[in-house]
């Protein structure tokens, strides 16, 4: 199991090491901004980085005991609830408008998204 939680921690190291080489790639190749590449590729990594935090931890936790592994078991349901709201109905629509805010506002990268 540390083994995994090592693997875990090491992906996620490996995801925030590349947001530059990533934002680069997205002014170089779609023609973004410099700050609109870093955003998007913040918005793509930090996910990866919260997931693979939250699997290492559920590794590790497991083989603690069970007053860690309740702990574990809150940190997993706290993820589970925000990963329900971020899919709710209203949730989406907000991104949906924000997408067209931003398809709006500039026209000529909005066939990207």
């Amino acid at each position: 199991m540390y083994a995994g939680a090592a693997l875990a921690v090491l992906n996620v190291i490996v995801s925030i090491a590349r947001i530059g080489s990533l934002a680069s790639s997205l002014v170089s190749r779609s023609g973004y901004a410099t700050s609109q590449a870093h955003s998007i590729a913040m918005q793509h990594t930090l996910p990866i980085a919260a997931g693979g935090m939250i699997a290492a931890s559920l590794l590790v936790l497991s083989t603690q005991g069970l007053g860690v592994t309740i702990v574990g078991l809150v940190n997993w349901l706290v993820a589970l609830a925000a990963t329900i709201c971020l899919w709710r109905r209203d949730a989406s629509q907000y991104f949906t408008q924000s997408r067209y805010r931003e398809a709006t506002q500039h026209p000529a990268q909005s066939r990207y998204f």
